[in-house]
């Protein structure tokens, strides 16, 4: 029983630590969404439209995974709930985590014509190192402060964050209006997930500007009363 509670104890100290938290969020969610894309390759006849279905199956999990992450910070700034702070506090294990399984999207953009030995058309491989590039610059502002401390830190930053959105909002739209097979269930309800979280966005930002200007009237009526 002491050995437990040792075991416990350790586990929780090492969960408590910023870096093993964030490796632990990564190969989680990396895990996941492996065994997910695998169930939808082996269902679908292990082919190239198999490889086609296992990586839209992790887009929408990865989809999922930044509502949550675009949500995080906002929330725990507008709702005075330990939930929600507690939800803030791990908004960059929650980036770490969406990292893990947009790489494991892309990964099943590349996998098709890795094992077949085809030419990747030129818009496809476009896309897959663009993506990588943008992720690469998200994980960097989500790990380093001092990189979001900057003004060029927090524009790339942001519009890395603004990519991810862009990429998930117009994959619903081509989901819901295709010519052919048109799909409303899911790609329907993270369109309007995707749209209500840069609503709680825009409004955390307007907010936060009016707390600054209100500070910023006070510290001069303060020092103007001396």
């Amino acid at each position: 029983m002491a050995g437990f509670y040792c075991s416990a104890e350790a586990f929780a100290r090492a969960f408590r630590d910023p870096r093993q938290r964030n490796a632990a969020a990564v190969l989680s969610a990396t895990g996941a969404v492996l065994f997910l894309g695998l169930i939808w390759f082996l269902a679908g006849g292990a082919d190239a439209s198999a490889a086609r279905a296992a990586a839209n199956a992790t887009m929408d999990a990865a989809s999922l995974t930044f509502v949550v992450y675009f949500l995080a910070g906002p929330l725990s700034r507008l709702m005075a709930t330990a939930s929600a702070r507690a939800l803030g506090a791990a908004q960059t294990a929650i980036a770490f985590a969406f990292a893990g399984t947009y790489a494991m999207f892309l990964t099943w953009i590349v996998a098709p014509y890795y094992f077949t030995g085809e030419h990747m058309p030129l818009p496809a491989s476009t896309f897959v190192l663009f993506s990588a590039a943008i992720l690469t610059i998200f994980l960097i502002g989500a790990a380093r402060r001092e990189f979001s401390r900057s003004g060029s830190g927090r524009a790339l930053r942001g519009l890395s964050t603004g990519y991810f959105w862009l990429v998930f909002a117009i994959d619903d739209l081509d989901h819901l209006f295709a010519q052919y097979r048109p799909e409303s269930g899911f790609h329907g309800v993270s369109l309007v997930l995707l749209t209500l979280a840069l609503l709680i966005r825009v409004a955390d930002a307007l907010l936060e500007r009016r707390r600054a200007v209100m500070s910023a009237r006070g510290l001069k009526v303060s020092v103007a009363s001396r």
